[in-house]
């Protein structure tokens, strides 16, 4: 097997590994949520996992792109950052763009994820009190 035989193979398992986090992300979202803020850390290295597998698996397109190059063979079509699936967001209120109550801290959470605040995520588990997008405020 050449190296760019090993490359593809590689950028494949990788991206198949990123999307499978990728579409269990809601589900352990809903288990953090249920479970509190004791779950904040493990919610967040998941978030973590997911977003390093999905950043190898990008590495790895670019350089099969490169071997194809080399190889004077056609490229790849385009690569897209795989990003998790949490599940519907909340909807604002009628006649206003503003999130309130739960929903604010919901949107909070996913935001605390991207800045990795773990303290902050466990701030927010502790106000939703189990609430999850779609469930009565």
């Amino acid at each position: 097997m050449n190296e760019l035989a090993r490359a593809e193979r590689a950028h494949a398992e990788t991206r198949e590994r990123a999307k499978g986090l990728a579409a269990m992300a809601s589900l352990e979202l809903r288990a953090a949520i249920e479970g509190g803020p004791s779950h904040a850390e493990q919610l967040l290295n998941y978030h973590i996992n997911l977003y390093d597998t999905s950043r190898e698996a990008f590495a790895w397109y670019l350089h099969v792109q490169k071997l194809r190059e080399a190889e004077g063979l056609p490229p790849l079509g385009r690569e897209y950052q795989i990003t998790p699936d949490y599940g519907p967001m909340p909807v604002t209120a009628p006649e206003t763009n503003t999130i309130t109550g739960k929903a604010h801290f919901y949107v909070s959470l996913l935001g605390s994820l991207n800045s990795r605040d773990l303290d902050q995520i466990a701030r927010c588990l502790h106000d939703l009190e189990g609430w999850m997008p779609g469930m009565p405020a």
